[in-house]
């Protein structure tokens, strides 16, 4: 199956109609935002031994559109195996779909109709059009994107239905100065409410006899420091207990400060995503709060 523009509405239609007629059989399964480019179903099948695996991971996402996402599969009895989910560090506190234009481009089985109508070229374009392109901030929203294709940097993204692998065909310099170290706080009920929707979560897929799984994605290193320490061990507690362990890279992983693994500011490179997909990454919620703990002093004593 040939690789597919992506856009935030595109990949999470097609997607979508892809898992609605070829859900069966799908042992793992990653869930997550744009960052999800950085882990290739190959890695997975590696990690697990799986013969197929499928990336779900659209733009814009949050826990909201992944439990959704979940649902949906349970009810069509396709939940996979395995559920993987990773966690960004910056996008903690996105926790819902605060405005139309986020509600609108949450997950869209609900948006896809019947599945005999929906396999029908005309039906799926007026499905899309009634839904999508009704709304007015979807409509700002693609004007600002023509905007930007031609008179700004062009973003190359292609995906394939078939895998649900994300291609970034470009690299960006990131020249954002990123926040001083340890200058950034969580606000502590946006925490709870993600802890809460991760629990949920966690719950839904045990409750159904599979195994799930979170990520701590490398971000880059400034990023991560930018964080206060104290509410970066007040978010890992709360996390620890519903996943006392995660996959992740340590913090003083020299990668980590290496633009060349990145395309932007916020995306890793396959490349970097699939050396975290290993079991010697797999470690207690505690040694990544202990690494944390010990780079925040590290920057303290070199002041």
């Amino acid at each position: 199956m040939p690789l597919q523009s992506h856009s935030d509405i595109n990949e999470r239609v097609i997607k979508s109609l892809y898992l609605k007629e070829h859900c069966t059989g799908i042992q793992t399964m990653i869930f997550g935002d744009s960052r999800t480019a950085g882990y290739e179903t190959e890695a997975l099948e590696d990690l697990f031994g799986d013969s197929v695996s499928y990336n779900y991971g659209v733009q814009s996402e949050t826990l909201v559109g992944v439990m959704q996402k979940i649902q949906w599969l349970e009810r069509m009895q396709c939940l996979p195996d395995r559920v993987i989910i990773p966690l960004s560090i910056d996008r903690i506190e996105l926790i819902d779909y605060a405005d139309d234009k986020r509600l609108l481009m949450q997950e869209n089985p609900a948006v896809l109709g019947d599945p005999l109508a929906t396999r029908n070229f005309w039906s799926r374009r007026w499905l899309f059009a009634k839904k999508y392109l009704f709304s007015s901030a979807i409509f700002l929203k693609n004007i600002k994107k023509i905007r930007h294709h031609f008179v700004g940097e062009k973003y190359h993204l292609q995906f394939s239905p078939a895998t649900g692998n994300i291609y970034y065909f470009f690299d960006h310099p990131c020249i954002k100065d990123a926040p001083p170290v340890g200058t950034l706080r969580f606000e502590e009920e946006k925490i709870s409410a993600f802890v809460e929707q991760l629990e949920s979560i966690r719950n839904y897929v045990e409750r159904s006899n599979k195994k799930i799984f979170v990520i701590w994605n490398p971000q880059l290193y400034v990023t991560q420091m930018s964080y206060n320490v104290d509410s970066v061990e007040g978010l890992l507690k709360k996390i620890g207990k519903v996943f006392p362990y995660i996959f992740r890279v340590p913090l003083r992983d020299p990668r980590l400060k290496d633009m060349s693994q990145y395309h932007d500011c916020s995306h890793f490179k396959k490349e970097f995503g699939e050396t975290v997909l290993d079991t010697k990454y797999f470690v207690s919620v505690e040694t990544l709060l202990q690494e944390f703990r010990e780079e925040h002093a590290r920057f303290l004593e070199n002041q």
